[in-house]
C-alpha cells in the first residue's frame, strides 16, 4: 500500500481528486488543489496531510514534513500526520524521530495496519530482521489480508533465510492480489535460488509485465536465462574461485604471492614434461612415417640407398609422401604382390 491509496472515513470531492491525480503521477496538479482547499480553508488538518503526502511523493521531504508538522499544530492527535511525519523523517536519515512518529500512530490507532507495515519497513532498513517479522505478523493479526504487512514479513524472513515460509507468504500475496508485482519478484528470486530456472524466468515475466521498469526482475531474468546453459554455470563457478584466491593472497600478502610463484615452478614441468614427451613422440611417428613404409615396403632390386636417401630427406619434399610416381606408373611403397600378368 503506497501513501497515495490513504483515503479517511467520509473524503470530500477536492480530496478524491486529489488522490486520482497523484495515482496518475499528475503531483503538481493535485498540490494546486490541495493549496487551493488549504486558502480556504487553513485550519484542514486532512488538507495538510495530503499536502505532506504529496511532497513526500516529489522527494521534498523538508516540505512533507512541515505540512506535517502543521497538521499537528492543528490537530496534535492525528495519528495520520505522525505516519507521514514518520515517513518524512526517515527520508532524511532521522531515524530517532522516524521511530518516535510511528509508534506514537500506533498508539493513537493500533487497528491501523499500515502503521505497523511501516514500523516493519523501518526496522528491515535497520538491519532488525526479526523484530521485523513480528511486527509485520502483529500488523497481520489486525488486518490478515494486508498486502503491505505480507510485503515486509515476505522480506523478513528472506533476511532470516526462511525459504519455506517465505515462499508460503508470496504465495498468499498472489492469492490475494494474482498482479502483485513484488510477489512474482520474490518467487522469482526464491526459486532461482533453488535453480528451477523455467518457473522463475515465468515469474519474472510476470512481474515485468506488471512493473515494466523493474530492475530487480530484469537481473533475475538475466540470470536465469544464463544458469540455463551450462557454460555460464561454469564460468560463475570458476569467477567465485578466482574471487576466493584473491581473497586469500591479499590475506596473505607477499608470503601468499610467493607460494603461489613456487607451485607454478613446481607445476608447470610436471604438467609440461608429459605433454611433451607425448606430442614429441607423435611428431616423430608423424614425420618418420612415410620413410618406415617405405623400408617396410620397399620392393626386391630397389637400392638401398634410395631408402636412406627418402629417410634423411624432407617430407614436404615430397607432395606423395611415400608414393612418389615412377615413369612406368608403379609406386615405391606398393605391397610386394606376384606379376599377375607374368604368371598368366
Amino acid at each position: 500500500m503506497t501513501p497515495s491509496t490513504w483515503s479517511p472515513a467520509q473524503p470530500p470531492a477536492w480530496f478524491e481528486q486529489a488522490r486520482h491525480l497523484a495515482a496518475v503521477r499528475r503531483y503538481q496538479l493535485a498540490e494546486e488543489l490541495t493549496r487551493r482547499e488549504l486558502a480556504q480553508n487553513p485550519r484542514s488538518p486532512l488538507a495538510f496531510v495530503v499536502l505532506s503526502m504529496l511532497l513526500w511523493q516529489q522527494a521534498r521531504y523538508d516540505e512533507a514534513e512541515a505540512a506535517a508538522r502543521d497538521a499537528l499544530a492543528v490537530q496534535p492527535t492525528y495519528d495520520e500526520a505522525f505516519y507521514f511525519l514518520a515517513l518524512s523523517c526517515a527520508s532524511q536519515g532521522r531515524s530517532a524521530e522516524a521511530r518516535a512518529a510511528i509508534h506514537t500512530a500506533i498508539e493513537l490507532d493500533p487497528a491501523s495496519a499500515k502503521y505497523y507495515a511501516l514500523r516493519s519497513r523501518f526496522e528491515l532498513e535497520w538491519h532488525y530482521a526479526a523484530q521485523s517479522r513480528a511486527t509485520a505478523e502483529e500488523g497481520l493479526r489486525v488486518e490478515p489480508t494486508n498486502l503491505e504487512c505480507l510485503h515486509r514479513r515476505l522480506l523478513a524472513l528472506r533476511q532470516l533465510s526462511e525459504t519455506s515460509l517465505a515462499e508460503e507468504t508470496a504465495r498468499n500475496m498472489l492469492a490475494l492480489d494474482p498482479e502483485c508485482a513484488p510477489a512474482h519478484l520474490a518467487l522469482g528470486e526464491l526459486l532461482l535460488s533453488q535453480a528451477d530456472y523455467v518457473t522463475a524466468e515465468a515469474y519474472f515475466r510476470a512481474a515485468l509485465r506488471q512493473q515494466p521498469g523493474l530492475a530487480a526482475a530484469r537481473q533475475g531474468l538475466s540470470e536465469s536465462w544464463k544458469q540455463r546453459y551450462w557454460l555460464s554455470r561454469r564460468l560463475a563457478r570458476l569467477d567465485a574461485w578466482v574471487a576466493r584466491a584473491g581473497q586469500w593472497l591479499t590475506a596473505r600478502g607477499l608470503g601468499g604471492h610467493l607460494v603461489l610463484l613456487l607451485g607454478f615452478v613446481l607445476v608447470v614441468p610436471v604438467v609440461c614434461l608429459p605433454l611433451c614427451l607425448a606430442y614429441g613422440w607423435s611428431y616423430l611417428r608423424w614425420r618418420l612415417a612415410p620413410a618406415i613404409l617405405l623400408v617396410r615396403g620397399r620392393p626386391l632390386g630397389q637400392p638401398c640407398w634410395q631408402c636412406w636417401y627418402r629417410l634423411i630427406c624432407p617430407a614436404w619434399r615430397w607432395p606423395w609422401g611415400c608414393w612418389r610416381p615412377t615413369a612406368s606408373g608403379a609406386r615405391y611403397g606398393a605391397s610386394r604382390r606376384p606379376n599377375q600378368s607374368a604368371i598368366t
